[in-house]
């Protein structure tokens, strides 16, 4: 008789063991999940900075182009540039959820040309990126400073 109750007790200790194991496992597989996802995500501040690269570095955003050579002179702004059909021409977010993209306000220091913002741009930065630049106005280029003030998203 103690030949059957022995059978059983494996029995059953052999399913909770199987059934901890799994569970083991499910953990492990997504521990593992969850850490190759946080080591692979690019930080916000990176994301930005790389965008507001095109500002002072491509013509079709802010960057001076001589038009006799076609020469972009990255990190000169062009004054003439300097408004906000070019800006979103240079960068847009989305009509319906542009709020959770990555919304810019620049600003020249120092300079009485107004402010420009992106579509979406609420005044709450989460932080701002200074740049320094030369800015051009025709044949007059002066040192300037670009403040780039970032909105990751609004929550």
């Amino acid at each position: 008789m103690t030949e059957v109750f022995d059978v059983a007790r494996k029995s059953i200790f052999w399913m909770i063991a199987a059934a901890l194991i799994a569970l083991m496992v499910m953990g492990l597989v997504f521990l593992i999940a969850d850490f190759r996802g946080s080591i692979t995500d690019v930080p916000g501040a990176t994301k930005a900075n790389l965008i507001a690269l095109r500002f002072t570095t491509i013509p079709d955003c802010f960057a001076y182009q001589d038009e006799k050579t076609g020469r972009v002179y990255v990190g000169t702004v062009d004054e003439a540039k300097w408004n906000t059909e070019q800006l979103n021409r240079c960068y847009s977010t989305g009509y319906q959820n542009g709020k959770n993209d990555i919304n810019f306000r620049l600003q020249l220091k120092d300079s009485p040309l107004p402010e420009l913002l992106t579509a979406h741009y609420f005044h709450l930065d989460d932080y701002t990126i200074e740049k320094s630049v030369l800015v051009r106005n025709g044949d007059e280029i002066r040192k300037g400073t670009l403040l780039i003030s970032v909105q990751e998203d609004v929550q």
